[in-house]
């Protein structure tokens, strides 16, 4: 029997993920969390074969958690289980340590193939993600990730700090039209269309730290 911790911020999801998961006699979720802090209170105290992650988590994402988990229980196994099938998410993902990757829109049977070949000590990339991803995990993050560039980096840490462009622009010593240039850039990289979504994205990937 495979027994696994389910971390997910949704009631209804958990249970439809655990519902899936628990049609093969070979899987049970053990234990369910709905935040990194309570799956991290949960692993202190119980043993697991897998941990089944979610990328949006409040305060602590789920890249973060996968860290503290191979940092803090080396040997448990990682699946991060996510709508996103952007491949800076999938790239993030395997850099913070995870052991596979799937989308929530997989079936059943994808599910249970992709938490029974983590199980077995392999890796796993949902098909609709899998690829050319493999050789980038050991390139550094923002190089792989966004391809942002240094003054890009500098621009979108002002962002997160709640200057204007205007603002940036004295800072940096530039233009404010320049400063729209990167922003730009940073929107494409990162595919978004706002300054919000741009920090919040970058905050997920682990290009900025929560705080700017």
């Amino acid at each position: 029997m495979i027994h696994l911790l389910l971390v997910d911020d949704h009631a209804m999801v958990r249970a439809g993920i655990r519902q899936f998961l628990e049609e093969s006699a070979e899987i049970t979720v053990t234990a369910e969390a709905d935040d990194a802090s309570q799956a991290q209170t949960i692993l202190k105290n119980n043993i697991f074969d897998m941990a089944v992650v979610d990328i949006h988590l409040p305060q602590i994402n789920g890249f973060e958690l996968t860290k503290w988990i191979k940092q803090h229980h080396p040997n448990l196994p990682v699946l991060i289980l996510t709508a996103h099938d952007d491949e800076p998410y999938v790239v993030a993902a395997l850099q913070a340590g995870a052991n596979g990757y799937v989308l929530k829109d997989a079936t059943a049977e994808e599910l249970t193939r992709a938490v029974q070949t983590v199980y077995e000590g392999q890796n796993y990339i949902s098909s609709a993600v899998a690829g050319h991803l493999f050789h980038q995990i050991t390139q550094p993050m923002v190089e792989d990730n966004s391809q942002l560039t240094e003054r890009e980096l500098e621009v979108l840490t002002l962002v997160a700090d709640g200057l204007t462009n205007k603002e940036i622009g004295v800072h940096l010593d530039i233009s404010s039209r320049t400063v729209q240039t990167h922003l730009a850039n940073v929107y494409a990289k990162l595919d978004t269309h706002s300054r919000t979504k741009a920090v919040t994205t970058a905050i997920e990937l682990g290009l900025l730290k929560p705080g700017g």
